[in-house]
């Protein structure tokens, strides 16, 4: 472990955005969407599986060995958290981690639309889907919201994840925080929560508790690992016996869909985050119950490409993020390598 934060330690001081790990490879960096392997020794996958055993919890990593991919967000020190993503297949293990300088953010900072926050302000039930590829750091948003709920509404929020980071200071709201594992709907019943929070939702256990919640009237947030709004859509529709019932259920119950993209400048030297707030209006409705999904309209890939105009990014800085958009053949999770 002691090597391992000495490499992050070194990541960061030479700007390095992202650390990787893979079997049979020597660790590698980038910086500035350039990527370079480190001159040390190759990791084995048992060098690889102890750096996972030694920064996830017991209970975490018993949940990751399970599974093909498991997103979650450490804190490396008091300035730096760690989003790290790993990969499993039968030929490798990949680990991911994007460095992140701690920072919380307002909504208007992150100039998340308007809409987004009528939908949490309303007394209304229904289900809010947020929605990006893994890596693109969900949780900032979901903290920048329950930083509004917390200074301006009294409400109950329960929030289920296996991340560590999210805001929990009290002030006109209680915020509680629970692993992934405990959501229980009865659990969330008898605690009288308005506001549930979902992290990573990868199974339709977690996907019943959410439609069992807004049934009684509570507002459902739930993170959603996707590279589109469309992908999001037919990913929580996976979850279901039934397409056609998912539809309609769908469509009945759902207030809104927010895809998040965070995009790093290779000119600037910083980063962006960028939204586009789908507000589940008649017409939406109507689409999703026809299956009509492709009819969906998202403004994020005119919003970048009115950003790439103005000379605030270059094509190669979004390059992979407009294929991913533009694709409408394959989900993420057999999609552009993680480079």
């Amino acid at each position: 472990m002691q090597y391992f934060n000495q490499l992050i330690l070194s990541s960061i001081q030479y700007s390095a955005s992202h650390v990787y790990f893979i079997s049979n490879m020597p660790p590698a960096i980038k910086t500035l969407d350039r990527i370079e392997f480190l001159q040390l020794k190759n990791y084995s996958t048992t060098d690889i599986e102890n750096i996972i055993a030694s920064l996830l919890t017991k209970e975490n990593y018993n949940i990751c060995k399970s599974q093909s991919n498991f997103t979650t967000t450490i804190d490396f020190n008091q300035e730096y958290q760690l989003n790290v993503h790993i990969l499993r297949s039968t030929l490798q293990i990949k680990i991911v981690i994007q460095i992140n300088k701690k920072f919380f953010y307002s909504l208007s900072e992150l100039n998340v639309p308007f809409e987004l926050l009528q939908a949490i302000s309303s007394p209304s039930k229904g289900l809010i889907i947020v929605t990006g590829a893994p890596h693109h750091n969900k949780d900032v948003v979901i903290n920048a919201l329950l930083d509004e709920i917390n200074n301006n509404q009294k409400k109950h929020v329960l929030i289920f994840s296996n991340n560590s980071t999210f805001y929990k200071r009290p002030n006109k709201s209680i915020i509680s925080l629970y692993n992934l594992s405990q959501a229980n709907f009865e659990f969330i019943k008898n605690q009288s929560a308005d506001i549930v929070i979902l992290s990573n939702i990868k199974s339709a256990d977690l996907m019943h508790v959410a439609n069992s919640c807004v049934a009684i009237g509570i507002l459902v947030i739930i993170l959603v690992d996707a590279i589109s709004v469309i992908y999001a859509i037919e990913k929580i529709i996976s979850f279901f016996p039934h397409r056609k019932s998912s539809l309609n259920t769908l469509s009945h119950y759902l207030l809104g869909i927010m895809l998040q993209v965070y995009i790093t400048s290779k000119i600037h030297h910083n980063s962006l985050y960028l939204y586009d707030f789908i507000k589940c209006d008649s017409k939406i409705q109507t689409l999703i119950q026809e299956d009509k999904l492709q009819q969906i309209n998202c403004n994020m890939i005119n919003t970048i490409n009115k950003l790439i105009e103005k000379n605030k990014f270059t094509y190669h800085d979004v390059q992979i993020t407009l294929s991913n958009l533009s694709n409408t053949q394959l989900f993420y999770d057999i999609h552009h390598e993680i480079f």
